[in-house]
């Protein structure tokens, strides 16, 4: 299961950088379009909604790899 392990890590770094791109790059240009005072409700419910968009799309996506990956194996009987 070393390749599971793997694949888990691989994912939180994907989670990480998906974030922290959101937080750097595109919340700047939003508050350059925003009043200040509406900017941080809004960019605190952008990175919630993307969060767990993006950990329930992860999630689903794994499961289905790892389905495969399973399936793949049983069926060459490693």
């Amino acid at each position: 299961m070393h390749w599971a392990q793997d694949l888990h890590r691989e994912i939180a770094v994907v989670h990480d950088q998906t974030v922290f791109r959101i937080h750097f790059e595109l919340l700047p240009v939003i508050s350059r379009a925003m009043p200040t005072w509406t900017l941080w409700p809004a960019a605190d419910k952008l990175l919630e909604t993307v969060n767990g968009r993006l950990k329930g799309t992860l999630a689903v996506e794994t499961a289905a790899a790892l389905a495969h990956v399973g399936s793949s194996e049983i069926q060459r009987g490693d």
